[in-house]
């Protein structure tokens, strides 16, 4: 965790409960890959507890869905603790941790607003899909490029049934 994610809200909180699930104790990095950066992206255990898992059951950490299977456990988990409101999940607006780096990147100092909806009604809203015109894919709300969709070519829909049946495909990054 670097210093600027500790400054996101909730992020020193999260270091926190990394720690005391780590500090201390052999760890170990399964199922390692690497992202285009040249990072690691594994699963960590802590003398043999999954941290990643445990992080994400008590609220301190998001589910990254570009590097999650669309069948992890890691959404359930997710979906437990957001209905719950624990940890990060009290705040009716967090901001998940790749649009806090992106705004710092963009130069303004400050995060964007959250894209992922706080309750089911919301979620279905029609801003939970969004379309790009002229590539003919459509984001979910939590999805890395969600945002990324310019004003000119954006096209909202109510459901993804809609957004496929406009003739619009799923985004990749998008699980």
């Amino acid at each position: 965790m670097t210093p600027r994610t500790c400054k996101q809200a909730f992020g020193q909180r999260a270091k926190q409960a990394l720690s005391k699930l780590c500090f201390g104790k052999h760890a170990e990095v399964r199922n390692t890959s690497a992202d285009r950066y040249q990072r690691v992206v594994g699963t960590v255990y802590c003398d043999g507890l999954n941290a990643n898992s445990e992080l994400v059951r008590q609220g301190m950490a998001w589910v990254y869905v570009q590097y999650a299977s669309k069948s992890s456990p890691l959404f359930a988990l997710e979906t437990t603790a957001r209905t719950k409101k624990l940890g990060l999940w009290a705040d009716p607006h967090a901001t998940p941790p790749w649009e806090w780096r992106r705004a710092g990147r963009a130069g303004t100092g400050r995060p964007i607003a959250s894209l992922a909806p706080t309750s089911i009604d919301e979620a279905s809203s029609s801003s939970s899909v969004r379309g790009n015109r002229r590539s003919k894919v459509y984001h979910l709300f939590h999805c890395p490029s969600y945002d990324a969709v310019g004003p000119q070519n954006r096209v909202e829909f109510s459901s993804e049934r809609a957004a496929a049946s406009a003739g619009f495909r799923k985004a990749g990054n998008c699980r």
